[in-house]
């Protein structure tokens, strides 16, 4: 498959599991560049989706791909609210790095479509209204199709680097990514409220027992 991509890009932040942190020296892909682009494939199919957001929509249509995006990261080099003309100052967000690729397809589904939503970013917080589902974004791998086990295996990390809490840099020995403890350096996890937790240094999900 060969694709076609125009100048165009779009810079998406992820909403999932962000969390506000002093860390403005690490460089994390958290957000997803996106490009237009031109596919070969006319798709047209029916999806049912189940998010923990927004619940079960079924009957989705699915057609033709819009956006191809990759993990990126960015740095905020100047903002300002167009309505008002006041400069805007980024909050430090910050969130898991983004897994993988994504193929975004045109999507419509059924009504009722989903309330409005206060949400939060780096560029402050406000309510989002008439939300309409618009696209349906697929996990992709570069190149040709891998083999079954590399659909599932971990995403790697490159970490390289470690902080402790107040974003200074400190030695990895021994601060582990997997459970590890080190005095000074709080490992930090977000609690997703489904069983699960999100370890916000690697973007492992692990699921919570009790024994």
């Amino acid at each position: 498959m060969k694709w076609s991509l125009w100048a165009a890009r779009y810079l998406v932040a992820l909403a999932l599991s962000m969390t506000p942190a002093t860390r403005a020296a690490a460089q994390v892909p958290d957000h997803l560049e996106c490009y237009k682009i031109r596919d070969p494939l006319k798709l047209a199919g029916i999806v049912d989706l189940n998010s923990p957001q927004f619940g079960r929509e079924t009957g989705c249509k699915v057609s033709a791909a819009k956006l191809f995006c990759v993990p990126a990261s960015k740095v905020v080099v100047s903002a300002v609210n167009k309505a008002t003309g006041t400069p805007i100052t980024p909050l430090s967000f910050w969130a898991p790095p983004a897994p993988a690729d994504r193929i975004c397809y045109k999507m419509k589904c059924p009504r009722p479509t989903p309330p409005d939503q206060q949400v939060t970013d780096q560029f402050g917080t406000r309510v989002l209204s008439n939300l309409r589902p618009s696209l349906l974004c697929t996990p992709a791998v570069p190149g040709p199709t891998p083999t079954p086990d590399a659909f599932h295996g971990f995403p790697a990390t490159g970490q390289m680097t470690c902080w402790d809490t107040s974003g200074t840099v400190i030695s990895c020995t021994g601060a582990g990514q997997d459970g590890d403890t080190r005095a000074g350096a709080t490992l930090t996890y977000v609690d997703n409220g489904d069983g699960t937790i999100t370890d916000l240094n690697t973007g492992l999900t692990w699921e919570k027992k009790s024994v």
